[in-house]
């Protein structure tokens, strides 16, 4: 069940990298809260999808092999802490 979840949670953090990398106005035009943090800056739309892949790709290794655990680590901390940074 543990690298079900892990799968599905890299799953959507790549998908939302790659559509930040690859449609970043549209992504931000749509995510909501986005826009009301000022206006559009495709190089930190750009820096943060990347940042959301590294983080789906250490989850995937988690999914794909559970001794890979510290990348999974690794990609929840990013998480966690953007998270937490934008709730504030």
């Amino acid at each position: 069940m543990k690298r079900w979840i892990a799968g599905i949670l890299a799953l959507f953090n790549l998908a939302n990298g790659l559509a930040m990398l690859s449609a970043g106005s549209l992504w931000w035009s749509l995510v909501p809260g986005a826009a009301d943090t000022g206006p559009f800056n495709p190089h930190l739309v750009q820096d943060v999808g990347i940042a959301f892949i590294a983080a789906g790709l250490g989850v995937a290794a988690r999914a794909l092999w559970p001794a890979w655990w510290p990348a999974a680590v690794a990609g929840a901390a990013f998480l966690a802490g953007h998270a937490a940074r934008c709730t504030s």
